[in-house]
């Protein structure tokens, strides 16, 4: 033991100098995963049977080739593509369910399977009660006080909510809106 105390103070005194920087009070050292990630537009598909996938816009110049038949998304023979937006990888998508119910998914957990891939369900994603279906998607970046969310039931039921109150996602969901057996 005493012969690598030795050896570390003969190494301290041969390389050792001052500190050269500087540690100084700034905001919290806590990063999130979404420090992490570069934010960037990306192409969110959803097919009718509830596959999600993400894709990187990829921006091409105007005076490059235009390609003709590029597939944006393999589907099966009874598939097809129900939703298509942009979002940020920053960004949220809230799925509303049939039973009233929503949740959260952020852009950056939804897998980047590239144009030929199917996506992963929505399923295994978030945890959506059994028999449940997707009502409506909406992508959100920042949720204000002045932007609100309304949705309506098939029996004619509307409910005006401000977004801010779905500003704290829950993994199982919120009930967003009371719906009545036999109503969706």
């Amino acid at each position: 033991m005493q012969i690598i105390v030795d050896e570390l103070k003969a190494v301290q005194t041969k390389y050792g100098d001052d500190r050269r920087t500087e540690i100084i009070e700034g905001e919290s050292g806590e990063l999130s995963i979404e420090d992490l990630i570069a934010e960037e537009d990306m192409a969110i598909t959803v097919s009718n049977t509830g596959y999600i996938k993400r894709t990187a816009i990829l921006h091409v110049p105007e005076s490059a080739p235009r390609r003709q038949g590029a597939i944006g998304m393999r589907t099966r023979d009874e598939d097809f593509v129900e939703h298509l937006f942009v979002a940020s990888t920053h960004a949220y998508i809230m799925i509303f369910s049939d039973r009233g119910r929503a949740y959260w998914l952020k852009v950056h957990e939804i897998p980047d399977v590239g144009p030929g891939g199917k996506g992963k369900s929505i399923a295994n994603l978030v945890s959506m009660e059994q028999g449940e279906r997707i009502a409506a998607m909406l992508t959100v970046k920042e949720f204000g006080d002045d932007r609100f969310v309304v949705m309506g039931s098939r029996k004619g039921v509307v409910k005006k909510t401000a977004l801010s109150a779905f500003s704290n996602p829950r993994a199982g969901g919120i009930i967003a809106m009371g719906v009545e057996d036999g109503d969706s």
